[in-house]
């Protein structure tokens, strides 16, 4: 039996549709996330001591340890994420749900007040500083103390981990060293197509910590759940084509 020509075309095209959405890299935005806590990505240094003016509830400084996270996104099977902490002063669950968010999203409404600007200078430091954050543990949490010096200070100018408003202060002298050079180049360095998401926290547990994720850049296609009307259509033409196939033969 002769296969309709139409009805193949549209399978075809439906086939490779989904191919493409399976082949994505990242997840979708708005979707929802479940991810568990690997270990450390490259290593972390520890203690270091972070306090924030305005102090959050409960005071601060808190000690903690710095450097990237590993995680795997279990809803998709999506293995080995490079994560940095945003969240200050919470913890991370070793399984948690989250949004996942264009970080201009994000920043748009966050931290509190909200920090739009972060989203530009977060995408230079990793553009510019990633992979030299991955060589060893101490330029890891060099790496991490950047992210939230940028996310938290309210000014660029007054980038420093050892002062202003945010400080994180550890026995590490290369990785705080490294820190304040990779910030105060940042103004002068150009996002060489590093884009920046957002695994947003689904809840306001205190064990509950939203991570920023970098990538090469690419158009992010965003699906909803509901399909497109192109995408039924190619449905509804791939079935009706099979069936005057099948009709005719």
């Amino acid at each position: 039996m002769k296969t309709n020509k139409l009805a193949q075309t549209a399978a075809l095209a439906l086939a490779g549709l989904f191919a493409a959405q399976l082949a994505l890299a990242d997840p979708i935005y708005g979707s929802i996330n479940t991810l568990t806590y690997d270990g450390a990505y490259t290593g972390y240094i520890s203690p270091v001591s972070i306090s924030n003016n305005p102090a959050p509830v409960g005071g601060n400084p808190t000690v903690v340890s710095s450097g990237a996270v590993r995680m795997t996104n279990t809803t998709l099977g999506i293995g080995n994420i490079e994560a940095f902490c945003i969240d200050i002063f919470d913890w991370l669950q070793s399984t948690h749900t989250y949004t996942y968010e264009s970080g201009a999203t994000y920043f748009a409404s966050n931290p509190s007040p909200p920090n739009p600007g972060a989203v530009a200078a977060l995408g230079r430091l990793a553009s510019n500083h990633l992979t030299a954050a991955n060589a060893s543990a101490s330029a890891s949490g060099a790496f991490q103390m950047a992210v939230w010096e940028i996310v938290n200070e309210d000014s660029p100018n007054a980038w420093n981990v050892t002062n202003g408003d945010f400080t994180a202060i550890t026995a590490d002298i290369n990785a705080t060293t490294l820190a304040n050079q990779w910030l105060a180049s940042n103004a002068g360095e150009t996002n060489n197509d590093t884009v920046v998401n957002v695994y947003a926290t689904t809840s306001d547990l205190p064990r509950s910590q939203s991570l920023v994720v970098f990538s090469p850049y690419s158009e992010p296609l965003q699906f909803t759940s509901v399909p497109e009307p192109s995408t039924l259509a190619l449905v509804g033409l791939a079935i009706a084509g099979l069936g005057f196939s099948r009709r005719k033969h």
